[in-house]
């Protein structure tokens, strides 16, 4: 059998997979037929120089690792790790069984924090797991869900050379309305060994990747003259991709100045966009024939379909704003569950955790909000029927956990029933109460059961204040919290006197939250109350835009008159750190327009629902700002 096992620092080969950093150890070399396909041990880096190693099998077998992010180095007492459930994820064919994995920690005598070394549960071999790239998801005793630490990579059968690829470059957002800085003809994309694969050149990675596609293109002399990559050895940045010289121009990352950073995206030969991954993973992400690669400078999302390129730039629009490129995204669908769905598809694929809330429960579904953090969709059912749009996307993502907002008379036991029916093995957990101000409590709790420092307080009955609220509650890393107008629920009340001394932001005039109230809850707080109000609530809506998105490049358009599709912008916002504008059906409104005058950084608007909601003329009027796509996003079916 070859060898391809290459001895790097200290004589060490080993796939990392960390839960703690302790003291280095070194796995012994395997020889020969005595190298077993069962065992998968990660060790602790001797400093941070040394970073990640990889472990492999001769013959047609090979796993490589990625580390994640250095959030996946923690730690955890010796008495929770023997109970630690551990699982690969596909992400090339999300649909494809989890493979599960067997926890053993390695800890020192007296040590409280230590190693895992994990083995194929169940007699698992290579031959039985599709080959791609896989997501390592562990959970620890305690926790509610899984949580990613790397990627793995098992026996990728791709070819050498990947041929007809195109390949474009963005300086910022990508889209129909947006030219590419730099873009080829069709070329051919061999594998190419370079220092940044380190330690998985020569052998172990024989195929092209996206970052291959890069310096394919390079080859072209066409424009393209450098590409500067991270050596994994020497760096721990997300983005393999450090710069990029394109013509007299140099492209460099700033992502603590402007969240700006080098992605990627691969769309295949039909313009469908292929699974969403870090940048991390460009290095390893393997190519096909007819593929069109993009990278772009960018802190937003790819389209999901291969965006198509402009003969040559658009002239501003009377009132544009000097250099800004705006992109109009509009979400629809035949009812409020479809738009739901088709956001969840697009943008929370990967998510471990769903929310159910009753389709017309609106306070449900900005409580609701306190448990996705940006991280899990809200999907709409019926009180007594899980409908069939959110039937299928719960399908499509498959969450570990669903948790569902309210009561049974919100949602009864019949829908519980046909969600454990539908996703074996997933937890289900109800959030309920007597009222919504006993289901907002608990929601809050979820992630914020005590010690905030800050809380946002809306009412619990007008939607649209309580709209607006739940993208500055991310920010500010707070719940959301409901109050009647002219009373502080006993339950709310319990909340706030288990927190402690914190700031509270109230959005709303005193028609939602009295002075009474006011004063109740800085009493509850101990200190006064910061107010957002405004004439009506698309200008309490401007106001915090203003106030805490001066600089967005990304915000959500929703209806201030209808709350069936706005909804769904809570929990994008919260993903995309995005504000919400909210606009009438046929007028935009003139905070709105006063917003986007001062915010010359906005550059995408996601426009959620159809005709009825919001009117073409609204989106014509936005276009004035810009230079509009006015893309809409495909229905869900």
């Amino acid at each position: 059998m070859k060898k391809i096992i290459h001895r790097l620092t200290a004589g060490v080969l080993a796939l990392l997979l960390t839960f703690a950093m302790t003291v280095p150890a070194y796995a012994d070399e395997p020889s020969g037929d005595a190298w077993s396909w069962s065992t998968i041990e990660k060790i602790a880096a001797a400093s941070p120089q040394d970073n990640y190693k990889a472990l492999t099998k001769g013959g047609s077998d090979a796993v490589y690792y990625v580390p994640y992010t250095n959030k996946g180095v923690l730690p955890f007492p010796s008495a929770l790790a023997e109970a630690m459930q551990v699982s690969l994820q596909n992400l090339l064919e999300p649909g494809t069984p989890e493979i599960a994995m067997m926890a053993v920690t390695n800890l020192q005598e007296g040590s409280q924090k230590g190693t895992a070394r994990l083995t194929f549960a169940n007699g698992e071999t290579s031959s039985q797991s599709p080959s791609g790239i896989y997501k390592v998801m562990a959970q620890l005793p305690g926790k509610s869900q899984k949580s990613a630490y790397g990627y793995v990579l098992l026996n990728p059968k791709t070819p050498e050379t990947a041929q007809g690829v195109h390949v474009r470059v963005y300086d910022d957002a990508v889209s129909s309305a947006v030219r590419p800085v730099y873009q080829t003809k069709t070329i051919d994309v061999p594998y190419s060994a370079r220092e940044s694969r380190a330690p998985f050149s020569g052998d172990l990675i024989t195929y092209p990747t996206a970052v291959d596609a890069l310096l394919a293109a390079r080859q072209q002399n066409d424009g393209l003259t450098a590409v500067n990559t991270y050596p994994y050895q020497q760096k721990s940045q997300d983005a393999i991709v450090a710069d990029l010289q394109i013509g007299d121009k140099n492209y460099i990352e700033t992502a603590q100045e402007t969240g700006n950073k080098w992605r990627f995206a691969v769309y295949d030969r039909n313009g469908n966009r292929k699974q969403s991954l870090i940048p991390g993973v460009a290095d390893l992400y393997p190519i096909q024939d007819g593929d069109t690669v993009i990278w772009a400078l960018t802190a937003r999302d790819f389209p999901t379909t291969l965006p198509s390129v402009p003969d040559q730039e658009k002239p501003q629009e009377p009132g544009a704003l000097p250099g800004n490129v705006l992109d109009i995204q509009r979400w629809t669908g035949l009812n409020r569950q479809e738009v739901a769905a088709n956001v969840a598809k697009s943008f929370f694929a990967d998510a471990n955790t769903a929310i159910l809330v009753n389709n017309v429960a609106f306070a449900d579904a900005i409580s609701a909000t306190n448990i996705s953090q940006g991280e899990a969709p809200i999907l709409y059912t019926k009180a007594n029927q899980l409908l069939p749009e959110t039937r299928k996307i719960l399908q499509t993502i498959h969450p570990k956990q669903v948790y569902i907002m309210g009561g049974t008379t919100s949602v009864n036991a019949s829908v519980e029933t046909a969600v454990k029916s539908l996703l074996k093995g997933t937890k289900v957990i109800r959030i309920g109460g007597r009222d919504r101000y006993e289901v907002n409590a608990k929601a809050a709790a979820v992630n914020f059961p005590s010690g905030i420092t800050k809380a946002v307080v809306t009412t619990g009955i007008v939607y649209s204040d309580a709209l607006t609220a739940t993208p500055l509650a991310q920010i500010q890393k707070a719940p959301v919290l409901l109050v009647k107008p002219q009373q502080v629920s006993s339950f709310t009340q319990g909340y706030l006197r288990q927190q402690g001394s914190l700031n509270l932001t109230l959005l709303g005039g005193t028609n939602s939250i009295s002075n009474a109230v006011q004063k109740e809850l800085e009493r509850l707080s101990g200190n006064s109350a910061v107010r957002f109000d405004g004439a009506n609530r698309y200008e309490v809506a401007a106001k915090v835009a203003k106030s805490y998105f001066p600089t967005a490049t990304t915000a959500m358009v929703a209806s201030g008159e209808v709350f069936s599709d706005a909804l769904v912008a809570a929990p994008l916002s919260q993903k995309l750190n995005a504000p919400i504008l909210l606009v009438q059906k046929t007028n935009l409104g003139q905070s709105i327009e006063a917003y986007l005058k001062s915010n010359k950084a906005i550059s995408l608007l996601h426009v959620l629902g159809g005709e009825n909601t919001v009117a073409s003329s609204v989106l014509t009027k936005l276009g004035e700002f810009g230079r509009p796509s006015n893309t809409t996003m495909p229905i869900v079916r």
